[in-house]
């Protein structure tokens, strides 16, 4: 028998084989081949879709990530998708420095008579004839056996109430001295000690919340200053 020639596939002969009457079945290995071939296809295309299913993101893998957490970086970088960075710097608002609040002026006012109605509700009233005078806040004897006593000025400062007062001991050499209370909103009172240089003609001017006194001497004239309960000369 002839051998089949070459390049060509080799097939089962279509000839009976011998003793058989059954012819061989084609179809059964032209099936074969068709699912063979399928099947290699979807092989293909299952590995495409695999590839395409996982795209590139750009962004570190976990084998190649820098860190996983912000401990993992060093000093105060941060961990930002797998990698260490500087945070963003936070801007800083700058506040407004408080302007201070001016210091309340001395507003001055007369006083007639011996009796002044203070804001904070008390009085304060001069009592007695000359020689045996007496100041009295409320209650309370503040001064006591002055030879005369009198108010000069008064000066509102803010919510608080100074008065001047002049007194005296009786002798010709020195006519007047001179001395402050201030009163608070809630009743407390402070003294200064006398001042003066015995003159009985004071002037008498504001500078701010503070209060300027001048007056003559056998050296010229003399200024002191009261502010915040206390005087000074200057």
């Amino acid at each position: 028998m002839n051998s089949p020639a070459a390049g060509f596939d080799t097939l089962p002969s279509t000839r009976l084989r011998e003793g058989s009457g059954t012819p061989p079945d084609h179809n059964r290995y032209d099936t074969m081949r068709t699912t063979a071939i399928a099947l290699g296809v979807s092989l293909f295309l299952t590995g495409c879709q695999k590839e395409a299913s996982t795209p590139d993101t750009g962004l570190p893998t976990p084998s190649t990530a820098q860190c996983a957490k912000d401990t993992d970086c060093k000093g105060d970088r941060i961990c930002e998708q797998g990698v260490c960075t500087a945070p963003a710097a936070t801007a800083v608002l700058d506040t407004p420095a408080e302007t201070p609040k001016p210091a309340p002026a001395a507003v001055p006012f007369d006083i007639q008579g011996d009796t002044i109605e203070l804001k904070n509700g008390n009085e304060l009233k001069i009592f007695g004839d000359w020689g045996e005078r007496e100041l009295r806040y409320g209650p309370e004897i503040v001064v006591e056996d002055a030879t005369s006593l009198s108010f000069k000025k008064g000066f509102n400062v803010g919510d608080k109430q100074v008065i001047l007062l002049e007194t005296s001991s009786g002798g010709r050499a020195c006519p007047a001295t001179y001395f402050f209370i201030e009163f608070t909103p809630i009743g407390s009172s402070k003294m200064t000690d006398e001042f003066g240089t015995c003159s009985d003609i004071p002037v008498l001017k504001t500078d701010g919340a503070a209060i300027i006194v001048t007056m003559p001497s056998n050296d010229g004239d003399k200024s002191y200053r009261y502010a915040n309960g206390t005087v000074t000369e200057l």
